[in-house]
């Protein structure tokens, strides 16, 4: 499962966190299993108002694109 955690952090790293950092958050892989991964906000993002919407729209829906076997991909509250 490293291998995916190392995917999916590039991924994040590379398609999402420079949008997430320009206004003071972030987004860390809190664990990675082979059909489920748990997300967790970090900063400004954590209480954002907007953060289950970005989660839906824009990480939950790249991360099913580029990682089909992965069924599960959860926001830790």
């Amino acid at each position: 499962m490293e291998n995916l955690r190392l995917q999916i952090e590039n991924l994040l790293q590379t398609e999402i966190r420079a949008y997430l950092q320009a206004d003071g958050g972030d987004i860390e892989i809190v664990s990675c299993q082979e059909h489920e991964v748990v997300l967790r906000f970090v900063g400004a993002c954590k209480t954002c108002t907007a953060n289950k919407s970005t989660f839906k729209v824009a990480i939950e829906r790249l991360l099913k694109q580029h990682f089909p076997n992965v069924k599960d991909i959860v926001l830790q509250a």
